[in-house]
């Protein structure tokens, strides 16, 4: 029995000295970044916001959220850059800051903000609807993920956003037997272009930190809201003298496809059953104006009609109120193309 328990405590000592260094390197570590927390200058307290979200020092927290408010209306590059420096740690510590704390951060880190929203569920709606309106200035992927994550928290607000925002496009071809066959309808891309955009990273400093989302599911990224579409992100660090341009994805898709994607989920139908398309066409071969408008008319209405059928459908599930119903109205963009010889076009009657 003494012998077993003289092994114990030998077993304790050795686990006690083995672990020991590496707990005072901890110590050393916490009691470094507290310091940098602790400095004048900004760019130390940069440094001390960087080695704690790398480092895990979640203690670390209640002080970033306080610099943060500290440093609210610091301009300049330098302001900045602490700013996403704080952000990016108070997001890889798991951190949860209040609401005046998250409107702070939400200036010029919009896509940061919306990665560390995602994980609050119905508690960042309040953060998230502001960002509704904005279509332009953040990236077409970040309207994307907010539409999605309010979906995923079946906000009572998403389903009259999508609907404001919604336009159709609808084509109708206009042949005729001496036609060239093969010219189709216009195509057409909504997704924003590729952009780039450089963010500052000054002397001295640590790294800069990028929070990109996409929809591809490549090596190294991570699922931000899964769904109909889901939407990824990716950490990305930029040190100074390296390439500090980084360039904006475009959807692979039309954020218009994207809206009735949403609409598809939050009803959880199937996109066959919406019965819309972002862009429908129709070829009607001409024989006279009459049966021209007999062919096209009924076809554009039958749009409508799927519209107002969505619309009813919302209000019933209790995603849409009687009085944002009465409101909407679709926006279907018709285009048409006469695709006659010119010997053979004349004036068509218009559609609507």
């Amino acid at each position: 029995m003494r012998i077993l328990t003289v092994l114990v405590l030998l077993g304790s000592l050795t686990t006690s000295l083995l672990a020991g260094p590496a707990e005072a390197e901890e110590a050393a570590l916490a009691r470094r970044v507290t310091a940098l927390l602790a400095a004048d200058t900004a760019k130390d307290r940069a440094w001390g916001a960087y080695f704690a979200g790398k480092h895990g020092l979640s203690a670390s927290v209640p002080r970033l959220i306080e610099l943060v408010k500290d440093h609210a209306k610091d301009d300049g590059f330098a302001g900045q850059a602490l700013r996403r420096a704080l952000l990016d740690a108070i997001l890889r510590l798991g951190g949860r800051p209040d609401q005046e704390t998250c409107k702070l951060l939400l200036l010029g880190n919009r896509t940061s903000m919306v990665v560390l929203l995602s994980t609050w569920g119905p508690e960042a709606e309040p953060l998230l609807l502001p960002l509704l309106s904005e279509k332009e200035g953040t990236g077409p992927f970040v309207g994307m993920a907010v539409r999605m994550l309010l979906a995923e928290g079946k906000s009572p607000h998403l389903a009259a956003d999508l609907l404001e925002d919604l336009e159709l496009y609808a084509t109708v071809s206009v042949m005729s037997k001496n036609s060239a066959i093969g010219v189709g309808g216009r195509g057409f891309n909504q997704g924003n272009p590729k952009r780039r955009e450089l963010i500052p990273i000054l002397p001295g400093w640590p790294p800069a930190v990028r929070y990109q989302l996409t929809d591809r599911a490549t090596p190294g990224v991570v699922l931000l809201v899964n769904g109909t579409h889901p939407i990824y992100y990716r950490r990305m660090e930029v040190a100074r003298g390296e390439e500090n341009a980084l360039s904006g994805e475009t959807p692979d898709f039309p954020r218009q496809a994207f809206n009735l994607r949403c609409l598809a989920h939050i009803m959880r139908w199937d996109m066959r059953f919406l019965g819309l398309k972002h862009y429908a066409d129709n070829m009607i071969w001409y024989e006279n104006d009459e049966q021209y408008i007999e062919e096209a008319q009924p076809w554009l209405d039958r749009i409508r009609e799927k519209y107002a059928n969505l619309v009813k459908q919302l209000v019933s599930r209790k995603l849409l109120t009687e009085e944002e119903a009465g409101g909407m109205r679709l926006k279907l963009d018709i285009t048409v193309h006469d695709m006659r010889p010119p010997e053979e076009r004349t004036n068509l009657p218009a559609v609507k």
